[in-house]
């Protein structure tokens, strides 16, 4: 059940079968299944095994029956067992695997004030039982955790793009920042698992990944983009717009994390992002007049929203991505032509 627009990036992503011929054979385990990376990803992966291209056992993890069947209505048909439960790392105790991407996190805005603690559950907590059930199970089986450019924290805008090893300070007695305070904990404790007991660890920073698959009420300012083209309503911002940000189509993340599970020594750590940062008002703009074909007229600037949702205020994540590129990742597509898939999918999906 995908949409045209995802038919024709995964043939696309298909051709680049180096990328992901090291799957074959193996048995995939992937955490957050109805978050948007997983989500995608594990379309792909199905699509992969449907089409011939690839044979390897997929199974992926959902916290309840509900949210399987609203993320998956054909989960019935997808070459994937679905693991329905509360604990995700319960089930390695009896089902040995091959690779793990960890993509269960709660990364929307609106979780941080609401739900802190189950923001830093997924983030920290989970990861580490999932961590201590390979020890003591599967030590061979390669982890992958996604976490985030935005735990280098802030940097001086001089001083970016950052890359891997730069960091800056983030307050621990900021609530908002408890995202990226956990996702922090959540890579140190892969490279303390690596270097510990020897668990072969990968460690992923998206940065903003946009395309399929993400909930139009998600909060972050893509998604609100999205819906305001798909009512052909001129897109709003609550700020000067002027954020810089790293936009990058969900295709090109696969791409790079594809790439990085294939190529990348076990502790390392990497950025896929968008080579190519543009502000938050460029976007806007751009999108606004180039929009489904039809100008939406300027941006207009709305007044602040009376509860603004938590989140870390920075005015750059421009990230770089030399260690990726090094490995032969290019990014593909542009920004507008990312958004406009989206949007067309989006339709799709409506209609």
């Amino acid at each position: 059940m995908i949409s045209s627009t995802m038919y024709e990036d995964f043939s696309l992503l298909a051709a680049e079968n180096e990328n992901y011929a090291f799957l074959q054979g193996k048995r995939l385990y992937i955490t957050g299944a109805t978050g948007q990376i997983a989500w995608y990803l594990i379309r792909f992966i199905s699509f992969l095994i449907d089409s011939g291209d690839l044979q390897c056992q997929l199974s992926a993890h959902v916290r309840s029956q509900e949210r399987l069947r609203e993320k998956y209505p054909d989960h019935g048909s997808l070459p994937c067992q679905f693991v329905v439960a509360e604990d995700a790392a319960e089930h390695l105790a009896k089902h040995p695997y091959d690779v793990l991407i960890h993509c269960a996190s709660k990364a929307s805005p609106k979780h941080f004030a609401a739900t802190p603690v189950d923001v830093m559950e997924a983030n920290g907590i989970v990861t580490q039982r999932l961590l201590e059930q390979l020890r003591l199970y599967n030590p061979a089986c390669q982890f992958v955790y996604l976490s985030t450019t935005g735990v280098t924290g802030f940097i001086p805008d001089e001083q970016r793009p950052t890359s891997e090893s730069d960091y800056g300070p983030l307050s621990c007695t900021d609530l908002g920042n408890c995202y990226l305070e956990s996702k922090r904990f959540g890579e140190m404790l892969c490279l303390a698992y690596f270097r510990q007991y020897g668990i072969p660890t990968l460690v992923i920073r998206p940065s903003i990944t946009y395309g399929p698959g993400f909930d139009l009420d998600d909060g972050r300012s893509y998604a609100d983009f999205v819906r305001s083209l798909l009512l052909k309503k001129p897109i709003k911002l609550t700020s000067d717009g002027s954020a810089i940000r790293n936009f990058l189509y969900i295709t090109d993340f696969i791409s790079g994390l594809l790439l990085v599970l294939n190529k990348a020594p076990s502790g390392s750590v990497f950025n896929v992002a968008s080579p190519h940062p543009v502000s938050i008002l460029e976007l806007a703009t751009l999108l606004n007049d180039s929009g489904l074909g039809e100008s939406l007229g300027p941006v207009a600037h709305a007044p602040p929203d009376e509860n603004p949702m938590m989140r870390v205020d920075f005015k750059s994540t421009n990230a770089s991505v030399d260690q990726l590129s090094g490995l032969g990742w290019q990014q593909k597509t542009p920004v507008l032509e990312g958004f406009k898939k989206t949007i067309l999918h989006y339709m799709e999906q409506q209609s």
